[in-house]
């Protein structure tokens, strides 16, 4: 890090000013878009990424991010064994997604093919992942790995496995007597060398007289159990063995050793007794052990490798722990090493013997070539090579014999070949082979800091230090200071000045430098330019960051806090949220303050540990001098030292820190020598392959595909290597999107058969509909729905996006500001208060009085607690009455709550109010700050948007005696996240004010007129009503009752009686997902747990809000009506026989399509990832300055939603079913750049359903519209939702409600 000598760093200009913003604006695009929690808007989690197709943009955002974007493949595994997943489902995402491609042959068994097609089959269903170095197979795979065929082989796999084993068994066991010995057959069986073993221990003694004991021999054939007329054979095969060793003519000598070791194997494999009938007794009884042990030999011989997972030594066929054998000698090959000084040279025949002769052309040189020095350079001469000569092995040069080779050749020359020996030693020199892969990994290590990570990685993987372990906790207590909204008693001074100003200020007074002994850090902060984009040019310049890589380094820095980055740049982005108005911060600020700790501690741990100030050029000077530091330390702290070689490194670490080592080079160079050794011999042997990552794979993959061990061992090495290139080519980026669409697929096809058969039985209603309900779009929505048109066929429903085409800012009574209502990408267009009535002002001023004098008391209380004096006097009693609510909300949540409404109401009785609009501001009357001018909709406006809406939903023709307007909201208690159960249409708010507003301009007359002059007759019998639906009590508010016509309340009272049993019936629905909720309750008491959970303090999943969504039907009613869609759809209601155009139709796909995409894809990455994408837990969640949650007291701000909210979601893309000609969808989708960004790079999936034919058709990215090929799946019918349902409480297919015939008309007036 360069030195600090004045305020403005070096370079600065006006365009490096404007290429750093640049660089801040791009890097802003992957931050998450979430916004102050109180209002909490869906979004795409990767919108940064939503330029690129899908599957490519969860790749780069785990590359930026670090986060997964699919499932774990167990879990599509798990989806798999429970049917969720089908073979057909994985065939045709194949096809959607690569075309009709034919596998490619890789090798030829027999009469059969394998293909790449079933190696993908076998990855996809079961994995064959490679063992990590040194890890067993027991642990993994079970304890019966090597003595059992895979469970979940085939049949047909199994039965030839066997049958095959059974047959070679038999072959091999009648060659005994022939051309086998017991040993031979072992050796054959289990490719174990026994033959060699038995014939050196027969060979150690070497007398060749005949036998003393004639009874020797029989008493040993006996032991082995070899049949009488095998044994002359038997015999003769013994002597050809014995025929030109030390023990001719002693065919006992092989035959005892041979007891010895085939019992010896025998029990360690299998168990047995040596003799050959327990052998053949053993593997005819359980062929299966034998096939496994013969498969894995033949996998090893494949690649020419030792068995590391048998329990006896491969050469002396003594029985060993494999773990403790390996470490053992691990132990003694480093000591070996740094006892001869560093790594010894390996040598071929040829190089040895030219060693030897370079010695010898030295020894035989005259005295008198030597000079006047002749005698002391003989002895010289002489002592070299006899140091050459000792240290010379048949296949190796120790270290001290190649630096007297080397320093003979220097001082006194040699002949004309020594150079090039020199030379080629060098080469093979595993010492100069460590500096140069520790140069090579240095490179990679600096070549990373600025496009790929940044100094805290670099000082991670050289130090163990996480320096952000110290600078996050800081720059989270100064940001979230400077951000708080109310919850901290004291405030940041200088908030007005902006936050980098305030900082500076601020870090005056902070003692943190002094404590964390930072050094330089009161000069560097007096040295902090007045600019924050100089102060980050100025930070970026100590760091050495070149001006090529500021932008990536800077997004690493700011992924490091996501959450926190991301509210800071929601601020700078939302200029007019109040907040920022009175505070103003950006990302520029943030940065500048968060690269001013960075330098500070990246300063602190370079001097240190390496005595530099930690700039990029500080480190590669450094480094390039020091390479094999580089590679100690960078296997220690990354945990590769086995714990005898990590604690000698960390010693000599810590002695150089402290400044007790002298000079410790050479011992570095020591420990680098030892590193470098294990990391070559760590089972990197013959040409690349080991055991555990090729053969082992080999082995499994084998099974499964019933290769037999014959088999395999006729195949070459180079079909073995196929086999398992294939299975490489299976990573998991390449599994888990044919996972995902396979999955995605299952769903959709279940959907579309309901649907389209739907289609095909359904029968118009005749005559006029007795009330007509428009819901928001929403999926919760789905159920009451169906339940309505269940309990009342002659009611119709419609969805719409629920802020009901109504874009405003609305002012609740006695709120202290508007809040917006419309979906975040529209602007209200009028500020429309709630107010009293004429008749109830005078309860209205009481009111208000009561109000603001319990607003005051709760003020005096909250700074009573707070004062650090007043509180330590009246904090018990408070703390004694503030028990009782708690424990009623925990105890008795439901009747807590309701005797707190009943005293609300005394202490607060109810207003009659309602929401003029056509009132303008009163002359004089200023707005408020940020509130909007406009305070009326003309008469032709609410005319434009009531025809707008009806035309939208298709509702233009037939009304009902009532339309009632359903909007919806959410209440819950103690849940930080409650606005994300709430309206997503609404900007994160209740639609209720929205439903109402609508309902009253078309309830007005001279509105009803101008619409009837655009062609929608609403006849003066039909009266519209606005609600607001609680999704989580189920409870419905109606607005403006009193309004209501006389000729028209029979049929809104006989309304409400319906929606009370819809209530109980979506509300036992609901229950069938709830752990807690009461087994097969009736409706009335599901509806009274539904009403107790939202009011319960301590409740986590008050409502499971938009969980499971998957699906959009966009289309008329009659495409769902009466299929069970398990609250799973958004239900968008357009009618395309109105709209030949599309004109409508794209209005609403601009609508609908990104606010569905944003809940469906903030769910799905929610669930895949929770610790990235999502916010953990809600158990550790406190409140952060009332804009976010984190995790205890400390940590990111956490974004996107927590575990109980995706607990059962199924992460699915939206399918969304649009019932229009695909010409129509083509057109719009060449048009709007919104909906081909999302349908053209699948972030959804698009369906088109013909509205004549009822055909589908699937939108391919790069392919267009393709024909969907029916299943003739089969759809229950069922006469109720509840017969459906009731019992389960995971997923559920489509089904068809068929209730029985309606009463008459008479009939169900009464009823």
């Amino acid at each position: 890090m360069r030195a600090m000598p004045s305020a403005v760093p070096r370079g600065i200009s006006v365009e490096s000013r404007k290429h750093l913003e640049h660089e801040i604006h791009h890097i802003a695009h992957v931050l998450p878009g979430q916004g102050p929690i109180e209002t909490f808007i869906h979004h795409n989690t990767l919108h940064g990424f939503q330029h690129l197709h899908f599957e490519q943009a969860v790749v780069e955002a785990r590359r930026v991010l670090g986060g997964r974007g699919y499932l774990p493949l167990d879990e599509y595994r798990r989806l798999y064994a429970i049917g969720r997943i089908t073979d057909e489902d994985l065939e045709r995402a194949r096809r959607e997604r690569n075309g009709a491609v034919e596998p490619e042959p890789l090798l030829r068994i027999g009469d059969r093919t394998v293909t790449t097609r079933d190696v993908e089959r076998l990855a996809l269903l079961h994995g064959l992942d490679p063992l990590e170095p040194g890890e067993g197979a027991e642990p993994r795979f079970g304890p019966n790995v090597f003595s059992v065929l895979r469970p979940e082989l085939s049949a047909e796999a199994r039965e030839h496995l066997l049958a095959t084993a059974k047959r070679e068994f038999e072959a091999a066991l009648a060659r005994i007597g022939r051309d086998f010995t017991v040993a031979d057959l072992l050796a054959d069986l289990l490719a174990t060398p026994v033959p060699a073993a038995v014939l050196e221990e027969a060979c150690l003694d070497g007398s060749t007289d005949e036998s003393a004991d004639p009874d020797a021999i029989p008493r040993a054939l006996d032991t082995l159990g070899i049949p009488e007329d095998a044994r002359a054979g038997y015999l003769d095969l013994v002597r050809d063995k014995l025929a030109s060793g030390p023990a001719k003519n002693r065919p006992e000598r092989w035959l005892e050793a041979e007891v010895r070791k085939v019992r010896r194997v025998l029990l360690a494999h299998f168990g047995v007794e040596g003799t050959l009938p327990a052998i053949a007794e053993r593997m005819r009884r359980d062929p299966e052990g034998l096939a496994v042990l013969s498969l894995l030999r033949a996998s090893l011989a494949s690649f020419g490798l030792s068995d590391p997972f048998s329990p006896i030594h491969a050469e002396n066929l003594t029985p060993e722990e494999p773990v403790g054998a390996r470490i053992e000698a691990l132990f003694e090959r480093i000591e070996h090493l740094e006892a001869w000084g560093g790594p010894a040279i390996p040598l071929d025949a040829e190089l040895a013997a030219r060693v030897r002769d370079t010695v010898r052309a030295h020894l035989e040189e005259r005295d008198g070539a030597l000079g006047p020095h002749a005698g002391a350079a003989t002895s010289e001469i002489a002592r070299l090579c006899l140091t050459v000569v000792h240290d010379l092995g048949p296949d190796h040069l120790r270290r001290r014999g190649f630096e007297a080779l080397r320093a003979l050749e220097s001082a006194f020359g040699g002949p004309p070949s020594s150079e090039s020996l020199i030379a080629k030693l060098t080469t093979r020199d595993p010492r100069r082979q460590m500096m140069e892969h520790a140069a090579r990994r240095w490179e990679e290590h600096i070549g990373k800091v600025g496009p790929e990570t940044c100094h805290r990685d670099l000082l991670l993987a050289l130090t163990g230090e996480d320096i952000h372990e110290k600078i996050h906790p800081q720059i989270m207590r100064v940001t979230m200071a400077f951000l708080d909204e109310g919850l901290a008693a004291w405030h940041v001074a200088g908030r007005s000045l902006g936050f980098y100003d305030a900082f500076r200020k601020m870090a005056e007074h902070d003692r943190f430098f002094e404590l964390e002994d930072l050094p330089g850090a009161r000069d560097a902060l007096r040295e902090l330019p007045p600019l924050a984009v100089d102060a980050i040019l100025q930070s970026l310049e100590r760091l050495g960051v070149p001006e090529l890589h500021w932008g990536p380094y800077l997004r690493r820095i700011c992924v490091g806090l996501p959450g926190l980055a991301g509210m800071v740049h929601w601020r700078e982005t939302h200029p007019d949220y109040p907040a920022q108005r009175a505070h103003p911060i950006d990302l520029l600020q943030f940065l500048a303050v968060r690269l001013f700790y960075e330098v500070l501690f990246v300063r602190r741990a370079s001097l240190r540990a390496f005595g530099h100030d930690g700039d990029v050029d500080a480190f590669r000077h450094y480094f390039s001098n020091h390479l094999p530091e580089l590679l100690v330390r960078h296997a220690l702290f990354l945990g590769e030292l086995p714990d005898f070689l990590a604690e000698r490194a960390r010693a000599l670490f810590e002695a150089r820190s402290a400044g007790t080592a002298a000079s410790d080079d050479g011992a570095l160079l020591r420990l680098a020598d030892m590193v470098f050794d294990l990391k070559q011999s760590a089972e990197h042997v013959n040409g690349g392959h080991s055991a555990r990552h090729h053969a082992f794979r080999l082995f499994l993959l084998a099974q499964h595909l019933g290769i037999s061990p014959g088999e395999l061992r006729a195949t070459s090495l180079e079909g073995a290597t196929r086999l398992l290139a294939a299975l490489d080519a299976c990573d998991p980026d390449t599994l888990t999107p044919l996972w995902q669409c396979a999955y995605e697929i299952h769903y959709r096809d279940g959907v579309l058969e309901a649907l389209t058969q739907n289609v095909r039985d359904h029968k118009p209603y005749a005559g006029r509909r007795e009330a007509q309900i428009v819901f928001c779009m929403d999926d919760r929505e789905e159920s009451i729905r169906r339940h309505i048109e269940e309990m009342r066929p002659s009611y119709e429903t419609f969805g719409v996006a629920g802020f009901f085409g109504v874009a405003i800012a609305y002012e609740a009574l006695g709120a202290r500001e508007a809040v917006p209502l419309c979906p975040i990408v529209a602007t209200p267009a009028a500020q429309l208060c709630e107010v009293p009535r004429p008749e109830a002002m005078h309860a209205w001023a009481s009111r208000s009085l009561r109000t603001r004098a319990l607003a005051a008391l709760r003020d005096v209380i909250r700074e009573v607690t707070r004062n650090p004096v007043s509180s330590y006097f009246v904090i018990d009693i408070l703390g004694f009455f503030s028990l009782f609510p708690v424990l009623g909300r925990l105890l008795f949540p439901r009747a807590f709550d309701r005797m707190s409404r009943r005293a609300k109401h005394a202490v607060l009785p109810a207003v009659e109010t309602e929401v003029p609009l056509d009132r303008e501001r009163e002359k004089g009357t200023a707005p408020k700050q940020g509130s909007l001018q406009k305070t009326h909709f003309t008469v032709v406006e609410q005319a434009d948007r009531v025809a707008a809406l009806l035309r939208n939903i298709g509702l233009v023709r037939d009304f009902a005696p009532v339309v009632m307007l359903s909007g919806h909201g959410s209440e819950s208690r103690n849940n930080p996240h409650l606005s994300a159960y709430d309206c997503g249409a609404c900007g994160g708010k209740h639609g209720g004010p929205n439903a109402r507003v609508f309902a009253r301009m078309a309830n007005d007359p001279e509105v009803r007129a101008l619409v009837r002059e655009r062609g929608i007759d609403i006849p003066d019998d039909t009266w519209f009503l606005g609600t607001e639906h609680n999704t989580a009590t189920d409870e419905i508010l109606y607005f403006d009752l009193g309004d209501v016509p006389h000729d028209v309340r029979p049929a809104v009272e006989k309304l409400r009686g319906v929606l009370q049993r819809a209530r109980e019936r979506s509300a036992h629905e609901r229950c069938r997902k709830f752990e807690s909720a009461p087994k097969n309750p009736t409706p009335a008491r599901a509806l009274r747990h539904v009403v107790g959970r939202a009011a319960d303090l301590s409740q986590a999943r008050p409502e499971l809000g938009h969980a499971t969504i998957a699906f959009a039907v966009i289309g008329p009613r009659s495409i769902s009506q009466g299929v069970f869609l398990d609250r799973r759809s958004f239900l968008i209601s357009y009618d395309p026989a109105i709209d030949p155009e599309g004109t409508i139709l794209e209005g609403t796909l601009l609508a609908a399509g990104p606010v569905g995409a944003g809940i469906n894809l903030e769910y799905y990455f929610s669930t895949v990832d929770n610790t990235t994408y999502g916010c953990g837990t809600k158990v550790p969640h406190n409140v952060a300055g009332l804009i976010g949650v984190m995790e205890g007291a400390s940590g990111d701000l956490r974004t996107g939603l927590p575990r109980q909210m995706i607990e059962i979601h199924e992460p699915m893309r939206l399918q969304m079913l649009v019932v229009a000609k695909t010409e129509i969808l083509g057109k719009i989708y060449e048009k709007q750049p919104a909906i081909r960004e999302l349908v053209g790079n699948a972030w959804v999936h698009l369906i088109a359903m013909d509205p004549e034919t009822g055909v589908c058709m699937s939108f391919q990215p790069g392919k267009g519209f393709i024909p969907w090929e029916p299943q003739d799946l089969p759809v229950k019918t069922v006469k109720a939702s509840a017969a459906w349902y009731s019992g389960t409480l995971d997923f559920l297919p489509p089904a068809f409600i068929r209730p029985d015939e309606p009463p008459a008309r008479g009939q169900a007036a009464h009823a």
